[in-house]
């Protein structure tokens, strides 16, 4: 005999192909497949795909329009996935870890745009998802990036909160533009729900490894003896040195986009950093000749700060 599939979507909130929102008459069917029943058999087995989420339900008819219905069933996302957002364009994030020779991402506190979805096993955003009702994406999880025991491991002894949230989840997809880490490194971020599950049912997710994330600038200070009245320095310059006196004192430090300390500046994270002397910074920074021994050697930063005897 030939028999005809259809699906009833419960609380859906949306009408899809092959199937009807919230109760309605199916009114949509897939072709009619032959279904070979062995004699004796009181079932036989058929496979089929749908393509999308929800709570679903679905019907059967006979050529002589003899009409069944199955239990209820949750059809849930293959998986759950974040993907890298810049203006209109996603990129897919990488899939394992990542260490210090891994190119810049972004620099630490800068925004940068990430979606969270639902998929299908062939790589399709899920519609429906979300439409439900009780869908949320929560800010996704966070873990150091690197392989354990590396030193790009162990260097990040620090692992603030990711900062930001996704916007409201629309055709399956939420999307947001705010977030940032105000820290060196890289980081594992695995997407969640708010509710941890999907209409009572565990779901997949993936994580997405992202870095390296670099220092947004560095700051330096400086201590050798107070300004005296003769020196006649500005009003804004408290420290001085007399010319071609080292100055014993000097402090780099890595920062955040915000000011923060970045303390991950260092071990394998960190860089050989050259000084540079400016002058007139009230006008315009106009470089200087005649600074020395300015280089500040990667090995000497620890917690993202290091001194330098310029």
């Amino acid at each position: 005999f030939k028999l005809q599939l259809t699906s009833l979507c419960i609380d859906a909130g949306i009408d899809l192909n092959l199937c009807t929102a919230d109760g309605n008459e199916p009114s949509s069917w897939t072709p009619a497949p032959t279904i070979s029943m062995p004699a004796g058999a009181a079932s036989v087995g058929a496979r089929f795909r749908y393509d999308d989420v929800g709570l679903v339900q679905l019907y059967l008819q006979t050529m002589d329009a003899t009409i069944g219905t199955a239990l209820p069933f949750v059809s849930v996302p293959y998986e759950i996935r974040l993907m890298s957002k810049v203006g209109t364009v996603e990129t897919a994030f990488a899939t394992s870890t990542l260490d210090q020779s891994t190119l810049m991402f972004a620099r630490a506190g800068d925004m940068f745009g990430m979606t969270a979805a639902s998929y299908t096993a062939q790589g399709t955003v899920t519609p429906n998802f979300g439409a439900e009702g009780s869908a949320e994406f929560d800010l996704p999880a966070i873990e150091r990036g690197a392989a354990a025991g590396s030193g790009a491991f162990t260097a990040m002894t620090e692992l603030p909160a990711l900062q930001g949230n996704f916007g409201a989840i629309v055709a399956g997809k939420a999307a947001g533009t705010q977030f940032h880490w105000d820290e060196v490194g890289v980081i594992k971020l695995t997407p969640k729900l708010k509710l941890e599950t999907y209409l009572t049912i565990p779901v997949t997710t993936v994580p997405a490894y992202i870095g390296r994330f670099i220092p947004d600038h560095f700051v330096t200070s400086a201590t050798r003896m107070d300004c005296v009245p003769n020196m006649k320095c500005d009003t804004d310059v408290t420290i001085a040195a007399y010319s071609k006196e080292p100055m014993t004192t000097v402090k780099v430090a890595a920062r955040a986009a915000g000011g923060t300390a970045t303390k991950n500046y260092q071990g394998v994270y960190a860089r050989k950093v050259q000084l540079a002397a400016f002058g007139n910074p009230k006008v315009a920074y106009t470089p200087l000749t005649g600074l020395s021994d300015g280089t500040v050697e990667a090995a000497t930063f620890k917690d993202g700060i290091a001194d330098a005897k310029p």
